[in-house]
Protein backbone atom coordinates (compact mmCIF):
# COMPACT_ATOMS: atom_id res chain seq x y z
CA UNK A 1 0.00 0.00 0.00
CA UNK A 2 1.42 3.26 -0.72
CA UNK A 3 2.18 5.78 1.69
CA UNK A 4 -0.28 8.39 2.41
CA UNK A 5 1.57 11.94 2.82
CA UNK A 6 4.27 12.36 -0.13
CA UNK A 7 7.42 12.82 0.13
CA UNK A 8 7.65 16.41 -0.24
CA UNK A 9 8.69 19.27 2.26
CA UNK A 10 7.28 22.92 1.77
CA UNK A 11 8.91 26.38 3.32
CA UNK A 12 8.41 29.67 3.08
CA UNK A 13 9.94 33.33 3.55
CA UNK A 14 9.18 36.42 2.21
CA UNK A 15 12.00 36.74 -0.46
CA UNK A 16 14.02 34.39 -2.55
CA UNK A 17 16.65 34.99 -0.76
CA UNK A 18 16.18 33.90 2.83
CA UNK A 19 17.91 35.62 6.20
CA UNK A 20 21.68 34.31 6.97
CA UNK A 21 20.45 33.15 10.10
CA UNK A 22 17.85 30.66 8.12
CA UNK A 23 19.76 29.50 5.40
CA UNK A 24 21.72 26.58 7.24
CA UNK A 25 18.33 25.53 8.53
CA UNK A 26 16.23 25.43 5.66
CA UNK A 27 19.36 23.53 3.70
CA UNK A 28 19.21 20.42 6.63
CA UNK A 29 15.89 19.24 5.31
CA UNK A 30 17.36 18.30 1.88
CA UNK A 31 20.63 17.32 3.58
CA UNK A 32 19.43 14.60 5.55
CA UNK A 33 16.11 13.81 3.94
CA UNK A 34 18.09 13.22 0.09
CA UNK A 35 14.98 11.31 -1.19
CA UNK A 36 12.59 14.13 -0.72
CA UNK A 37 11.71 17.06 -2.61
CA UNK A 38 11.82 20.23 -0.96
CA UNK A 39 10.24 23.21 -2.09
CA UNK A 40 10.56 26.97 -0.63
CA UNK A 41 8.32 29.68 -2.20
CA UNK A 42 8.28 33.35 -1.72
CA UNK A 43 5.69 35.79 -0.81
CA UNK A 44 4.77 36.27 -4.38
CA UNK A 45 4.34 32.42 -4.88
CA UNK A 46 2.55 31.75 -1.88
CA UNK A 47 -0.38 34.65 -3.58
CA UNK A 48 -0.52 32.87 -6.75
CA UNK A 49 -1.01 29.54 -4.85
CA UNK A 50 -3.71 30.70 -3.16
CA UNK A 51 -5.44 32.58 -6.08
CA UNK A 52 -5.34 29.45 -8.13
CA UNK A 53 -6.45 26.99 -6.18
CA UNK A 54 -9.10 28.51 -3.69
CA UNK A 55 -12.52 30.47 -3.80
CA UNK A 56 -12.70 34.15 -3.25
CA UNK A 57 -13.72 34.45 0.25
CA UNK A 58 -10.77 32.73 1.34
CA UNK A 59 -8.40 34.39 -1.24
CA UNK A 60 -9.78 37.69 0.05
CA UNK A 61 -8.63 36.62 3.73
CA UNK A 62 -5.54 35.58 2.65
CA UNK A 63 -4.87 38.84 1.20
CA UNK A 64 -6.33 41.51 3.87
CA UNK A 65 -4.72 39.60 6.99
CA UNK A 66 -2.94 42.32 9.07
CA UNK A 67 0.36 40.95 9.20
CA UNK A 68 2.76 38.55 6.87
CA UNK A 69 3.12 36.04 9.62
CA UNK A 70 -0.20 35.42 9.23
CA UNK A 71 -0.72 34.64 5.29
CA UNK A 72 2.12 32.28 5.69
CA UNK A 73 0.11 30.61 8.32
CA UNK A 74 -3.03 29.99 5.85
CA UNK A 75 -1.05 29.18 2.92
CA UNK A 76 1.05 26.57 5.06
CA UNK A 77 -2.36 24.83 5.38
CA UNK A 78 -3.75 25.52 2.23
CA UNK A 79 -0.31 24.27 0.20
CA UNK A 80 -0.32 20.81 2.70
CA UNK A 81 -4.08 20.36 1.38
CA UNK A 82 -3.76 20.47 -1.88
CA UNK A 83 -0.20 18.99 -2.49
CA UNK A 84 0.45 16.91 1.47
CA UNK A 85 3.76 16.66 2.60
CA UNK A 86 5.50 18.54 5.14
CA UNK A 87 5.86 22.02 6.38
CA UNK A 88 7.98 23.36 8.50
CA UNK A 89 9.37 27.17 9.87
CA UNK A 90 12.20 28.63 8.42
CA UNK A 91 13.27 28.96 11.78
CA UNK A 92 12.80 24.67 11.98
CA UNK A 93 16.18 22.50 11.39
CA UNK A 94 15.88 18.50 10.44
CA UNK A 95 17.78 16.53 13.52
CA UNK A 96 16.55 13.54 12.96
CA UNK A 97 15.34 11.96 8.74
CA UNK A 98 11.75 12.02 8.76
CA UNK A 99 11.96 8.29 6.98
CA UNK A 100 13.02 7.39 10.54
CA UNK A 101 10.32 8.96 12.39
CA UNK A 102 7.45 9.96 10.76
CA UNK A 103 4.31 7.57 9.98
CA UNK A 104 3.93 7.99 6.17
CA UNK A 105 0.90 5.83 6.76
CA UNK A 106 -1.01 8.68 8.92
CA UNK A 107 -3.48 11.40 7.96
CA UNK A 108 -2.01 13.44 10.15
CA UNK A 109 1.56 13.88 11.80
CA UNK A 110 1.21 16.80 14.69
CA UNK A 111 2.99 17.10 18.00
CA UNK A 112 2.11 18.93 21.25
CA UNK A 113 3.81 22.21 21.75
CA UNK A 114 2.35 22.77 25.19
CA UNK A 115 -0.52 22.58 27.51
CA UNK A 116 -2.78 24.38 25.19
CA UNK A 117 -1.41 24.41 22.07
CA UNK A 118 -0.19 21.91 19.57
CA UNK A 119 2.64 22.48 17.17
CA UNK A 120 2.22 23.86 13.89
CA UNK A 121 5.77 24.93 13.02
CA UNK A 122 6.12 21.73 11.86
CA UNK A 123 3.80 19.07 10.88
CA UNK A 124 2.90 16.60 8.21
CA UNK A 125 -0.39 15.73 6.54
CA UNK A 126 -1.44 13.35 2.92
CA UNK A 127 -3.72 15.62 0.19
CA UNK A 128 -6.99 16.49 1.19
CA UNK A 129 -6.80 16.39 5.14
CA UNK A 130 -9.70 17.10 6.89
CA UNK A 131 -8.06 18.65 9.56
CA UNK A 132 -6.21 21.24 7.55
CA UNK A 133 -10.02 21.80 5.53
CA UNK A 134 -11.17 22.28 9.21
CA UNK A 135 -8.16 25.39 9.50
CA UNK A 136 -9.48 26.88 6.11
CA UNK A 137 -12.82 26.80 7.32
CA UNK A 138 -12.02 28.34 10.81
CA UNK A 139 -9.51 31.06 8.83
CA UNK A 140 -12.44 32.34 7.08
CA UNK A 141 -14.59 31.77 9.80
CA UNK A 142 -13.21 34.02 12.24
CA UNK A 143 -12.25 36.41 9.48
CA UNK A 144 -15.72 36.75 8.57
CA UNK A 145 -16.20 37.96 12.91
CA UNK A 146 -13.34 40.38 12.19
CA UNK A 147 -9.99 40.54 13.55
CA UNK A 148 -8.96 42.43 16.79
CA UNK A 149 -5.58 43.71 16.36
CA UNK A 150 -5.59 45.50 19.91
CA UNK A 151 -5.74 41.80 21.27
CA UNK A 152 -2.27 40.43 22.57
CA UNK A 153 -2.97 37.26 20.59
CA UNK A 154 -5.04 37.78 17.91
CA UNK A 155 -2.50 35.86 15.76
CA UNK A 156 -2.60 32.92 17.23
CA UNK A 157 -6.10 33.16 17.15
CA UNK A 158 -6.80 33.41 13.48
CA UNK A 159 -4.24 31.43 12.34
CA UNK A 160 -1.60 30.53 14.73
CA UNK A 161 -1.50 27.56 16.90
CA UNK A 162 -4.95 28.02 18.68
CA UNK A 163 -6.97 28.23 14.98
CA UNK A 164 -4.94 24.49 14.91
CA UNK A 165 -5.91 23.63 18.34
CA UNK A 166 -9.46 24.14 17.39
CA UNK A 167 -9.55 22.35 14.19
CA UNK A 168 -7.57 19.54 15.70
CA UNK A 169 -10.51 19.29 18.51
CA UNK A 170 -12.98 19.63 15.83
CA UNK A 171 -11.57 16.71 13.65
CA UNK A 172 -11.27 14.64 17.13
CA UNK A 173 -15.03 15.79 18.35
CA UNK A 174 -13.02 16.60 21.79
CA UNK A 175 -12.76 19.06 24.57
CA UNK A 176 -10.06 20.49 26.37
CA UNK A 177 -6.70 21.85 25.43
CA UNK A 178 -3.54 20.13 23.84
CA UNK A 179 -2.23 17.67 26.57
CA UNK A 180 -6.13 16.35 27.11
CA UNK A 181 -6.58 15.84 23.39
CA UNK A 182 -3.37 14.27 23.47
CA UNK A 183 -3.63 12.18 26.43
CA UNK A 184 -7.36 11.16 25.45
CA UNK A 185 -6.31 10.02 21.67
CA UNK A 186 -2.55 9.48 21.58
CA UNK A 187 -2.07 5.67 19.96
CA UNK A 188 -5.83 4.99 20.22
CA UNK A 189 -5.73 6.50 16.54
CA UNK A 190 -4.56 5.14 13.26
CA UNK A 191 -5.44 8.23 11.18
CA UNK A 192 -3.15 10.68 13.32
CA UNK A 193 0.52 10.12 13.98
CA UNK A 194 0.66 11.99 17.51
CA UNK A 195 4.20 12.96 18.67
CA UNK A 196 4.80 14.13 22.33
CA UNK A 197 5.51 17.87 23.46
CA UNK A 198 9.52 18.20 22.65
CA UNK A 199 9.57 16.38 19.57
CA UNK A 200 9.37 18.63 16.87
CA UNK A 201 11.09 20.95 19.38
CA UNK A 202 14.14 19.90 20.30
CA UNK A 203 14.15 16.44 19.20
CA UNK A 204 13.71 14.98 15.60
CA UNK A 205 12.93 18.72 14.35
CA UNK A 206 14.89 22.40 16.72
CA UNK A 207 12.73 25.05 16.72
CA UNK A 208 15.07 28.28 17.12
CA UNK A 209 12.58 30.50 17.38
CA UNK A 210 13.46 33.16 15.24
CA UNK A 211 11.01 35.72 16.00
CA UNK A 212 12.68 35.76 19.54
CA UNK A 213 16.25 35.30 18.92
CA UNK A 214 16.89 36.53 15.16
CA UNK A 215 16.18 40.37 15.70
CA UNK A 216 19.57 41.54 14.77
CA UNK A 217 19.42 39.40 11.27
CA UNK A 218 18.82 42.24 8.92
CA UNK A 219 17.02 40.24 6.70
CA UNK A 220 14.52 38.84 9.29
CA UNK A 221 11.62 40.40 9.91
CA UNK A 222 10.40 39.15 13.69
CA UNK A 223 6.76 38.84 13.71
CA UNK A 224 6.43 40.42 17.48
CA UNK A 225 7.64 43.30 15.78
CA UNK A 226 5.43 43.30 13.36
CA UNK A 227 2.58 43.15 16.21
CA UNK A 228 3.96 45.55 18.39
CA UNK A 229 4.08 48.27 15.23
CA UNK A 230 0.73 47.60 14.51
CA UNK A 231 -0.69 48.10 17.94
CA UNK A 232 1.19 51.30 18.56
CA UNK A 233 0.14 52.32 15.43
CA UNK A 234 -3.17 51.99 15.60
CA UNK A 235 -4.40 51.58 19.47
CA UNK A 236 -1.81 52.74 21.43
CA UNK A 237 -2.49 56.68 22.99
CA UNK A 238 0.98 57.24 23.81
CA UNK A 239 0.86 59.98 27.09
CA UNK A 240 4.33 61.75 28.24
CA UNK A 241 6.00 62.33 31.53
CA UNK A 242 4.52 65.45 33.37
CA UNK A 243 7.52 66.41 34.73
CA UNK A 244 9.11 66.79 31.64
CA UNK A 245 9.11 69.57 29.28
CA UNK A 246 10.11 69.59 25.24
CA UNK A 247 12.01 72.44 24.68
CA UNK A 248 13.87 74.22 21.13
CA UNK A 249 17.09 76.02 20.90
CA UNK A 250 17.72 76.94 17.20
CA UNK A 251 18.03 73.45 15.89
CA UNK A 252 19.11 72.08 19.23
CA UNK A 253 16.51 69.98 20.83
CA UNK A 254 15.68 69.12 23.91
CA UNK A 255 13.82 67.31 26.75
CA UNK A 256 14.13 68.48 30.12
CA UNK A 257 12.91 67.69 33.81
CA UNK A 258 10.90 70.95 34.60
CA UNK A 259 12.14 70.58 38.39
CA UNK A 260 15.80 68.95 38.37
CA UNK A 261 16.60 70.49 34.94
CA UNK A 262 18.12 67.41 33.89
CA UNK A 263 17.88 67.17 30.09
CA UNK A 264 18.44 64.62 27.17
CA UNK A 265 18.81 65.59 24.07
CA UNK A 266 16.88 64.45 21.08
CA UNK A 267 15.85 64.89 17.34
CA UNK A 268 13.29 66.97 16.02
CA UNK A 269 10.54 64.53 15.16
CA UNK A 270 11.40 62.99 19.21
CA UNK A 271 10.59 66.81 20.59
CA UNK A 272 7.52 67.13 18.48
CA UNK A 273 6.25 64.32 19.35
CA UNK A 274 6.73 64.64 23.12
CA UNK A 275 4.76 67.89 23.18
CA UNK A 276 1.75 66.25 21.53
CA UNK A 277 1.53 62.94 23.83
CA UNK A 278 -1.28 64.01 25.71
CA UNK A 279 -2.98 60.21 26.06
CA UNK A 280 -5.77 61.83 23.98
CA UNK A 281 -4.87 60.52 20.63
CA UNK A 282 -3.69 57.19 18.40
CA UNK A 283 0.20 57.31 17.01
CA UNK A 284 -2.16 56.90 13.81
CA UNK A 285 -4.03 60.31 14.56
CA UNK A 286 -0.13 61.69 15.28
CA UNK A 287 1.51 60.93 12.08
CA UNK A 288 -1.82 62.53 10.01
CA UNK A 289 -0.79 65.40 11.65
CA UNK A 290 2.89 65.07 11.48
CA UNK A 291 2.18 64.49 7.71
CA UNK A 292 0.65 68.21 6.85
CA UNK A 293 4.12 69.63 8.29
CA UNK A 294 7.05 66.65 7.38
CA UNK A 295 5.51 64.58 4.58
CA UNK A 296 8.27 62.55 4.26
CA UNK A 297 7.89 58.94 5.54
CA UNK A 298 6.04 60.79 8.85
CA UNK A 299 4.75 56.92 9.80
CA UNK A 300 8.73 55.67 9.87
CA UNK A 301 9.79 59.06 11.54
CA UNK A 302 6.78 59.16 14.73
CA UNK A 303 7.35 55.31 15.02
CA UNK A 304 11.30 55.61 15.47
CA UNK A 305 10.19 58.57 17.62
CA UNK A 306 8.14 56.72 19.87
CA UNK A 307 10.74 53.69 20.26
CA UNK A 308 13.06 56.65 21.45
CA UNK A 309 11.10 57.81 23.88
CA UNK A 310 9.68 55.12 25.68
CA UNK A 311 13.29 53.72 25.80
CA UNK A 312 14.06 56.70 27.69
CA UNK A 313 11.04 56.04 30.18
CA UNK A 314 9.45 59.48 28.65
CA UNK A 315 6.25 58.36 27.66
CA UNK A 316 4.10 55.35 28.09
CA UNK A 317 1.23 53.39 26.19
Amino acid sequence: MPVKIPRIIWQTCPDPEPPASAAPLMASWPARNPGWRHVVQCDDEIDAFMAAHFDRELVEAFRRMPLAVMRADIWRYAVVYVNGGVYADIDAECITPLDSWLDGDAEVVLAVENDFHFCQWTFAAMPGARLLETCLELVVERWRAGIDTSRKHFVHYHTGPALWTEAVRRRLGGRGDARLLFDTHAGRRKDIQFLEAGQLADGHVRHHFASRHWRADSRYRSWLDDRERLFLLHHARPRRKPSWSALCNGTRYRIVHRRYGHAVDCEECDAWLFARCDGSRTVSELIAERRRSAPADPEAQVYGALKALRRRRLVSY
